[in-house]
């Protein structure tokens, strides 16, 4: 709570600072897993100089990035496109997979970068940019950690969302989701349930979001694509989380060890599967809408 002794253009300030912090940067409610300013030592905070030399080269590097990526998909990848490889029918794979050539795989590898690299190049470069003004007139650098986290930690679907991607809506959703879980449910804290739980609410609290906001586009594009991929979404995980249980059990009974510690095999199978299932799912998101678009 603003203090007592503030004016009323300090509380103002004040205000506006909290509704600008979606991510609690600084506060007693900060939420789990800010992305820190080094990997390599959490705890570094770089000088005011620093801070502005780094951001702003961060910048221009995110800047340079979103406009490769435009450039490529404008002059190298539309044009060489088939028609109706964004068919509706081309959405499922496992069941034609006897009629799925390399070209349409490599469409599908490719999806996973066509739809996160722009956003997260586009949103990286607007948060470096303002983070830079803010500093240079007097806030605290501290008070602007990176937006995403490293790329290195998404080698499951979890750490993806829980690590790596942006995770400006992660209080207001976990909020609702344990509100939901633990008062309505009365389901206990820190047991499988609850996580489980919370991450289905999250997931379905961010999928309505992302399919008002479809339909607040001004097109026909259904919500149905975008429900049903966030399902996968929150299937993917729980699958991990089951998976992970399991290799638990065998390391201990099987295999006689609890070594906590990943080998470099499990890190590069946890990226190919983060991979494979954004190529496999995002055309469930993207290929009846990219028609409905196209009339449009």
């Amino acid at each position: 709570l603003p203090s007592p002794n503030m004016n009323l253009l300090e509380k103002l300030i004040w205000g506006i600072g909290l509704l600008t912090n979606p991510r609690g940067i600084g506060t007693s409610w900060e939420i789990k897993h800010v992305p820190p300013f080094s990997r390599k030592n959490p705890a570094y905070v770089p000088t005011r100089i620093s801070f502005l030399v780094s951001r702003t080269l961060n910048c221009i590097f995110f800047v340079a990035l979103s406009t490769a990526s435009q450039h490529i998909d404008q002059v190298y990848y539309w044009p060489s496109l088939r028609d109706g490889e964004y068919s509706p029918d081309r959405e499922r794979l496992i069941r034609r997979l006897a009629n799925v050539d390399i070209y349409e795989i490599l469409v599908r590898l490719y999806l996973p970068l066509q739809t996160k690299v722009p956003t997260y190049s586009d949103l990286s470069a607007a948060h470096a940019a303002i983070s830079v003004i803010a500093v240079f007139c007097g806030d605290e650098p501290a008070h602007w950690p990176p937006l995403f986290g490293s790329p290195a930690d998404a080698y499951s679907l979890r750490r993806f969302y829980a690590s790596f991607w942006q995770l400006t809506f992660r209080k207001a959703f976990v909020a609702h989701a344990s509100f939901f879980t633990h008062k309505l449910l009365r389901v206990s804290r820190i047991t499988r349930l609850s996580r489980g739980l919370i991450t289905i609410c999250v997931f379905a609290i961010s999928a309505g979001m992302h399919s008002l906001s479809t339909k607040l586009g001004g097109n026909a594009c259904e919500v149905g694509p975008v429900l049903h991929w966030y399902c996968l979404v929150v299937a993917g995980i729980l699958l991990e989380d089951c998976f992970h249980i399991i290799w638990q059990v065998c390391e201990k009974r099987i295999f006689k060890t609890t070594d906590s510690v990943k080998k470099d095999w499990q890190y590069v199978v946890g990226y190919i599967w983060v991979w494979v299932f954004f190529a496999w799912s995002l055309p469930k998101l993207l290929y009846r809408n990219f028609g409905c678009m196209v009339a449009d």
